[in-house]
């Protein structure tokens, strides 16, 4: 069967769509034995001893509210920015952080190339739009991981700068105008 050019094209157009959307999509995966729900970057897979050992030091957050949903589709708008800044496809587990007075928190040692973050729904309960509060604090963490991966040691003042990027939707020139000051400073 021979094809025409047209159904060529339509071929690997529809091949690449696939390609893409797999890139941008994520999937929420329930793990049983640890009652820990994550929002996970398509193609990536837990490997269990890695995951059990950062997870399982978490406690889970309420996961009957649906906000499971709403982290994931806030996962797929954001993963742009975590692909410009070069940080990876984060997984986001859906626990209380270290500090239970914050919303989210970079899991410690996972920045390289899959950082995992630590997201509190429970404080997302409230909220009239959890989707774009989830998208805040994604953004908020990805500001953090970024400075992590430049190896730029936390400051009290990186607080307001990755408030900042995400007030202003992730715009990358804030984090690269700190990072730089500070980099004069070494």
């Amino acid at each position: 069967m021979k094809l025409t050019k047209k159904e060529l094209l339509s071929i690997i157009k529809e091949e690449m769509n696939k390609i893409l959307f797999e890139s941008t999509s994520y999937r929420i995966e329930r793990d049983e034995d640890l009652e820990m729900t994550s929002i996970v970057p398509s193609g990536v897979e837990l490997s269990s001893s890695h995951y059990n050992e950062v997870a399982g030091e978490y406690d889970p957050t309420t996961t009957d509210y649906g906000l499971d949903e709403e982290v994931r589709r806030a996962c797929e708008k954001v993963l742009s920015k975590a692909m410009e800044l070069g940080i990876g496809k984060p997984i986001v587990i859906l626990a209380e952080p270290d500090d239970s007075s914050h919303v989210a928190s970079t899991i410690d040692g996972t920045e390289g190339l899959m950082p995992m973050i630590c997201l509190n729904t429970d404080f997302l309960i409230n909220e009239m739009n959890p989707e774009r509060e989830a998208i805040n604090t994604l953004l908020h963490e990805f500001g953090h991981i970024y400075f992590r991966a430049q190896g730029i040691e936390y400051r009290e003042e990186e607080e307001d700068v990755v408030e900042e990027y995400a007030l202003r939707a992730g715009n990358k020139s804030i984090l690269d105008r700190y990072k730089n000051s500070i980099l004069k400073i070494k």
